[in-house]
């Protein structure tokens, strides 16, 4: 069975095997600390990153959302050189660019998601934690669900359940006003 792309999984076939990445609130607290989430996600996306870091964070996220263990060859990873003196690169049958495009993938929809448009659209802030805890104490509370299942819930899904139950706080999917407006204007003559 491969990833339901529907709820941001992704997957990888080796040796015949298939191996799912899913950003649950599980495996997305996995990564590390609130905080550490989020730096992880703006180190892998920012221009002046280091490659070897980039390799070791991408692989540290792309193992925290695996659904089991990965071979050993699969990612590229990092490892102490022999003097220890330095971390080296161990090159993994994935391409180390799909790796980290993969990773940013898997941190982005396992923090953001899809999203739905709000009624009542509060002023954006920066993000500076995700914490996962917080979701899945509103999936039990709000939608009735046990701990266990709430859990395993990705952002996508939870935004959905949300939506579903609350369908009053949030904007049909249609384009606003203003998109309108620019549509119109820009095929008149």
């Amino acid at each position: 069975m491969g990833p339901n792309l529907l709820i941001a999984q992704q997957g990888i076939i080796y040796a015949g095997e298939s191996y799912i990445f899913t950003p649950s609130f599980r495996n997305i607290a996995s990564v590390g600390e609130p905080e550490q989430i989020v730096d992880y996600y703006n180190y892998i996306t920012s221009e002046n990153a280091d490659t070897v870091a980039l390799c070791s964070m991408a692989y540290d996220v792309m193992t925290a959302c695996a659904d089991r263990k990965l071979p050993k060859g699969l990612l590229w990873e990092t490892a102490s050189s022999w003097d220890g003196e330095r971390v080296v690169m161990v090159k993994g049958k994935v391409d180390l660019s799909a790796q980290i495009l993969m990773a940013v993938d898997l941190l982005y929809m396992g923090m953001i998601g899809k999203q739905f448009k709000l009624k009542e659209q509060g002023e954006k802030r920066a993000l500076l934690e995700f914490d996962p805890s917080s979701f899945v104490s509103a999936a039990v509370v709000h939608l009735g669900m046990q701990p266990e299942q709430a859990w395993s819930l990705t952002i996508t899904e939870f935004n959905t359940f949300i939506r579903d139950k609350y369908p009053d706080l949030y904007q049909p999917d249609l384009p606003s006003a203003d998109e309108i407006e620019k549509l119109f204007s820009s095929t008149d003559s």
